[in-house]
């Protein structure tokens, strides 16, 4: 039977809902990137602090080798914690990604789900109207069939 297709009113919502989720995964991916990159860099700065420090034992001790150790060695400090603290900036960044990202799947999935649901509607709602056609049909078929011949 010909039936109208179906259109669900929500579809643009649908699309911006999708765009928004597949941003929202990029975005994620991008914070993933960055916080090891930032992970990274603290593994660098505190190579580089136990490095001045391995160095620093086997010197000759003077005063002005302790000078320039202390210079060198508060320098690597300096260095570790910045990179300590953009490895945790970093990681509240791809934290608040996360969320984002689960939030927006979660807004995609409730649409596509109702988007679903109203589909099987539809469909159920058109094999009642080909049912009831046929019914017809078939009904005035046997009424015809079933009345006397005026002969």
């Amino acid at each position: 039977m010909a039936s109208r297709r179906f259109q669900y009113p929500l579809d643009p919502v649908v699309q911006i809902r999708t765009a928004a989720a597949e941003a929202a995964r990029e975005a994620l991916g991008r914070a993933v990137r960055e916080r090891a990159a930032r992970d990274a860099a603290v593994d660098d700065a505190r190579r580089a602090l136990d490095a001045v420090l391995a160095r620093e034992s086997g010197r000759r001790v003077t005063a002005h080798a302790l000078l320039g150790a202390a210079a060198t060695r508060a320098d690597a400090q300096r260095l570790l914690d910045a990179a300590s603290a953009a490895a945790d900036a970093a990681r509240r960044a791809e934290a608040a990604a996360r969320t984002a990202a689960a939030r927006a799947l979660r807004e995609l999935d409730a649409l596509t789900s109702a988007r679903a649901e109203a589909a099987a509607a539809h469909r159920d709602e058109v094999e009642r109207a080909d049912a009831a056609v046929l019914d017809d049909l078939a009904t005035s078929r046997y009424g015809r069939s079933a009345l006397p011949s005026a002969a």
